[in-house]
């Protein structure tokens, strides 16, 4: 399993980073979030910024200079593709378009050789410190806003919900869902929105949790047979309860993993 690990060697300042493999989700949450998004464009955004800021701990001002490692196979990946290159600022894509070109030249030399050009860099070689500052130069930035629809009004609804104004933080997510192209973002959304509904009205939430399914495929059986219920009599059967808790168990044996399975 790849883990997210940045290791950094110190002097006065940060001088080599290493950044190895992707960020990975740890929080029950997290996980179902990573695994819905696998390979959305979404995920991308989150993984690249994640990437970029990663980056940036080993440079905070315009007299720091640092050598930046990029390891394991899933986070080059996303650098070696159109989709997750744009995604990053001006300046990081002309920074790795120079490593590019330097990659290119080290091609089936000795370890060794890298070692040189390491010692480049930290040494601050005149030819090295010229190439830098030339790919920046002329490097201008989009003047247009980076975050996603998406991502204000999650951020919008949590203020809401924070307030105790359930509905209508579920709304607000909910109209970004129905705005959203990308089918399994949509889903997503919809599970947000039915989880900041539910305090205020269980049944409707749980029906916005079966919606979700046909995006992609996250509902759980225990709310099909709540709302199948709900939609018969009014009320739950004891044997239709039993059978949610005990699918919820199998599912995920643990109090805390229940909870949040049931969420």
């Amino acid at each position: 399993m790849t883990r997210w690990r940045t290791s950094v060697s110190m002097s006065l300042a940060c001088r080599i980073l290493a950044i190895d493999g992707l960020p990975e989700a740890y929080g029950a949450l997290d996980r179902i979030e990573a695994l819905t998004l696998d390979e959305s464009r979404a995920m991308l955004v989150r993984q690249v910024q994640r990437i970029e800021q990663g980056m940036g701990r080993g440079v905070r001002s315009n007299d720091d200079h640092c050598v930046v490692m990029l390891l394991g196979s899933r986070l080059t990946q996303r650098i070696h593709t159109a989709r997750g290159m744009a995604l990053f600022s001006p300046a990081t894509r002309a920074q790795l378009e120079l490593s590019e070109q330097v990659a290119d030249l080290l091609h089936n030399r000795p370890f060794t050789d890298l070692a040189a050009v390491v010692d480049q860099c930290l040494s601050r070689d005149r030819g090295w410190v010229t190439a830098s500052r030339d790919a920046l130069d002329g490097v201008t930035y989009d003047l247009a806003d980076r975050v996603t629809p998406h991502a204000i009004a999650l951020r919008s609804a949590f203020d809401l919900a924070e307030r105790g104004r359930h509905r209508e933080a579920a709304k607000v997510v909910q109209a970004a869902a129905d705005k959203a192209s990308d089918a399994r973002l949509r889903g997503w959304l919809k599970q947000r929105a039915a989880a900041y509904l539910h305090p205020a009205d269980p049944v409707a939430a749980q029906a916005m949790q079966v919606s979700a399914q046909g995006d992609q495929g996250t509902a759980q059986a225990a709310c099909r047979c709540g709302v199948r219920a709900h939609q018969g009599h009014g009320h739950p059967s004891p044997a239709r309860c039993g059978d949610a808790r005990l699918t919820l168990h199998q599912w995920h044996r643990t109090g805390p993993r229940v909870r949040s399975g049931a969420r």
